[in-house]
């Protein structure tokens, strides 16, 4: 009644899966476990035997022993610095850059209020009578200020 590819198992019949043979077995990849590095890591070791023993030995305090206290901060540290670093990954280049110039853009529009006040404070308490030197004077000021020489200026 049944073909060599099926199998009776509790009632029903179920067909065996064509892909296990042994003889081309030797040519799939077959899928191992991946290890857990946190596992595998010297200080949850620790942590996990110094837990164990505490635990058969009925050292339970009320309060959690230092080394779990220290191991959760630590965790949640590495828990917040990792969303730190996603929200950062998140932004694309073009917002980043965006970023870049408008803090430039920050930059510039203090030094350039710094520089009006200062032209204004030279403005405002001349020690020079005559118009034309503190016109004079101004000029030699934003020259040293900005570091820019205007063609009209020279």
């Amino acid at each position: 009644l049944h073909s060599n590819s099926c199998e009776d198992i509790g009632g029903r019949v179920m067909a065996e899966p064509d892909y296990i043979e042994e003889e081309d077995s030797a040519e799939l990849i077959r899928p191992r476990k991946l290890i857990n590095p946190v596992k595998s890591s010297r200080n949850h070791q620790d942590l996990q035997r110094e837990l164990l023993i505490n635990q058969k030995r009925g050292i339970v305090p009320q309060s959690k022993p230092e080394l779990q206290r220290v191991m959760e901060q630590r965790k949640r540290d590495q828990v917040v610095k990792q969303k730190k670093e996603e929200e950062g990954q998140k932004r694309s280049d073009l917002e980043q850059e965006l970023m870049k110039r408008q803090q430039r853009l920050d930059q510039v529009s203090l030094v350039r209020c710094n520089v009006q006040v200062q032209v204004l404070s030279v403005t405002v308490t001349p020690d020079v009578k005559d118009p034309a030197t503190l016109l004079e004077k101004q000029r030699e000021f934003l020259r040293t200020v900005t570091g820019l020489h205007s063609p009209g200026y020279n």
